[in-house]
């Protein structure tokens, strides 16, 4: 963006926390606005103005999920191979009486 002398950007969508701001690559306040919008103030001259969102929690929840899911990923296959293992020493066993004729 480019503007002849500083200004305050104002984005006509829903503020909630967990926004942050980066003017140039440096961090820049986000500020309510009206209570639903967010603003940024920016300073004159040309910019990059960046804005991200990552729901608060998220960024700590997020990483704790996934590892998470890949526990619940190796307690899957460990517990699918035990019971295969399982299956296989039941079959093993019934299978040596399967063809026996019993005798009176």
């Amino acid at each position: 963006m480019r503007a002849g002398a500083p200004v305050f950007v104002v984005v006509a969508d829903t503020w909630l926390p967990g926004w942050t701001a980066a003017v140039d690559g440096a961090r820049a306040p986000v500020h309510r606005v009206n209570h639903l919008m967010r603003g940024v103030p920016v300073p004159g001259g040309a910019h990059r103005l960046e804005l991200r969102y990552v729901p608060q929690g998220c960024d700590r929840v997020g990483g704790g999920l996934a590892r998470g899911v890949r526990g619940v990923d190796r307690r899957g296959a460990v517990v699918a191979a035990a019971r295969r293992a399982a299956s296989s020493r039941r079959s093993a066993e019934i299978r040596p009486n399967a063809g026996a004729v019993a005798s009176s």
